[in-house]
C-alpha cells in the first residue's frame, strides 16, 4: 500500500503540485492493526490530509453520540503518529442497512445529530454514505434528507462549538443560536417523546428539521430525539 501511494503522489503532484491527496480510509477499529503500521512503515509524505471512516463499531453506530468516542479515539493516534498538523476528515460516516434502523423520524434525528456533532469538534469535511442508495440508508426524497439539508443551513457559515452533555440532554452552541436535544427520547409510528428543556431567555424562535420555525413562549420547550434549533431572530 505504501509503494502504490508513494507512486500515486508522484504522479499527481508532477501533474498537479498544488493538489491535496488523502491517505487510505482508515476506521478506528484498524487504528493498531493497521494505521500505526502504515504509518510506520513510511506512508506520511504521501498524503497531505487523514482519512477516516468514522462510523461506529458494530452496534455503537446506531448511537450517534458514540463517535465523540471514536473522533477522540482517532484524535489521539494521529497524534501519536506525528499528525497532528494535517486536517481530519470523516469520509464515510451513515446508518448500515443491517442495523434495521428504518423509522422516519428517527433516522431524520439521527442524521441531524451526526452532523451537529461532527461540526461540533471542527471536523473541516464529512462525507455521508449515501445519499441516493436504497432507504433507509438514502436519504433521496425523505424526512432524513430534509433534516441534512436543514441542519446544513443552520451550521453552513456559522461556528459551532463543541457540544456539552447535561444528562441525556445535548447542547450545542453556534453564533447564531443552539442545537439541543435529548438522547432519551425516541420516535415509533409517527410520534415522538419529549421532555421539558428550560432554554436561554435569548431565544425567541425554534426551528425544527423541516424547516418549520415557531415562536417560543413561556420557560420551557419541549425537546427529543430530533435536534431543535433556537435562534434569537
Amino acid at each position: 500500500m505504501v509503494r502504490m501511494n508513494k507512486d500515486a503522489a508522484a504522479i499527481i503532484r508532477s501533474i498537479d503540485p498544488t493538489a491535496k491527496i488523502l491517505s487510505p480510509s482508515g476506521h478506528v477499529w484498524t487504528l493498531d492493526t493497521w494505521f500505526t503500521a502504515y504509518i510506520a512503515a513510511g506512508s506520511a509524505p504521501t498524503f497531505d490530509i487523514v482519512n477516516f471512516h468514522m462510523r461506529g463499531n458494530g452496534d455503537l453506530n446506531v448511537t450517534p453520540e458514540a463517535f465523540l468516542g471514536t473522533y477522540t479515539n482517532i484524535k489521539s493516534s494521529v497524534a501519536a503518529n506525528g499528525l497532528s498538523s494535517r486536517p481530519v476528515w470523516d469520509s464515510e460516516h451513515g446508518i448500515k442497512a443491517s442495523e434495521n434502523f428504518s423509522d422516519p423520524d428517527q433516522l431524520a434525528g439521527y442524521v441531524a445529530r451526526e452532523l451537529v456533532l461532527r461540526a461540533s469538534v471542527g471536523l473541516p469535511r464529512q462525507y455521508l454514505y449515501s445519499w441516493d442508495d436504497n432507504p433507509p440508508i438514502g436519504l433521496q426524497g425523505t424526512l432524513g434528507g430534509t433534516a441534512y439539508d436543514t441542519v446544513a443551513a443552520w451550521l453552513i457559515g456559522h461556528t459551532i462549538n463543541a457540544c456539552v452533555a447535561t444528562g441525556t440532554v445535548y447542547s450545542c452552541n453556534a453564533d447564531n443560536g443552539q442545537v439541543v436535544w435529548d438522547t432519551a427520547q425516541s420516535c415509533s409510528n409517527g410520534s415522538c417523546t419529549t421532555s421539558n428543556y428550560t432554554y436561554p431567555s435569548a431565544y425567541k424562535w425554534l426551528t425544527d428539521l423541516t424547516g418549520a420555525k415557531t415562536a417560543l413562549t413561556g420557560a420551557t420547550v419541549p425537546i427529543g430525539y430530533k435536534p431543535v434549533f433556537l435562534t434569537a431572530q
